[in-house]
């Protein structure tokens, strides 16, 4: 027997709440029901998909794939609904934005006081997120669009990408630092201690040094409708 809607969509509560009981709650559904579809979705795949962890039910890798399957399904089958509804001239919907920090402080705010004006029967919402983990919400359909810096590593081809602002990434100390009156070198530098914000990899995290002798040259890297420039160390 072939997928199910219903038990797809099933399958993204549980993911989501975590267990068995609150995605029963959040469906509306008893316990039993719950795990009845669950159950029928692995037999008619022939595959486990949940399994009992330390912190509750989790799914499997199978059910992980799954899962992202099933999101993006929902989110097509989302969008078309909308299209159809704005053919009719009923403009309405849900638009998710993804936005780091920094955009949430500088142009989220006064875009979405133009989409609201242009378009006031549409719903936003904004969750907050950086990369890596947001572009998996953008290609399985999650987040509509996302707002924010992308590390220099890696770029994504298959993204549409869009240039906003560029901004800078200064060095900020006390103003009675022994290094601060005077320019330093970035290998100077790199003997002193340093708090960077964000995980190694991301812009916030761009200062890895690994040696002494280190040299600096600027790059500009793009995000999803987004651009920084940061001064990468190598």
């Amino acid at each position: 027997m072939g997928l199910r809607l219903h038990h797809l969509r099933n399958l993204i509560a549980l993911a989501d709440a975590g267990s068995i009981r609150g995605a029963a709650r959040a469906l509306r559904l008893s316990q039993s029901a719950l795990t009845q579809s669950i159950g029928q979705l692995e037999r008619d795949l022939n595959v486990p998909l949940v399994q009992r962890g330390a912190r509750g039910t989790e799914l499997t890798p199978i059910g992980l794939e799954l899962l992202e399957r099933a999101r993006a399904i929902e989110a097509e089958l989302k969008r078309a609904e909308e299209g159809v509804l704005q053919l009719a001239g009923k403009f309405r919907g849900t638009l998710a934005i993804g936005a780091s920090l920094t955009a949430s402080l500088t142009v989220i705010p006064g875009a979405l006081n133009r989409i609201h004006r242009r378009h006031p029967n549409i719903q936003i919402r904004i969750i907050e997120g950086i990369y890596p983990p947001i572009i998996a919400s953008i290609r399985n359909g999650t987040l509509d669009l996302t707002v924010g810096p992308l590390p220099f590593e890696r770029t994504e081809k298959d993204l549409h990408q869009e240039p906003l602002f560029d901004q800078e990434i200064v060095i900020a100390a006390r103003r009675d630092h022994p290094l601060a009156d005077r320019p330093q070198s970035l290998a100077r530098l790199a003997r002193e201690q340093w708090v960077v914000t964000g995980p190694s990899g991301t812009p916030g995290g761009w200062l890895q040094i690994s040696s002494p002798s280190i040299g600096c040259r600027r790059r500009t890297s793009r995000f999803i409708r987004n651009r920084q420039l940061h001064w990468r160390v190598s």
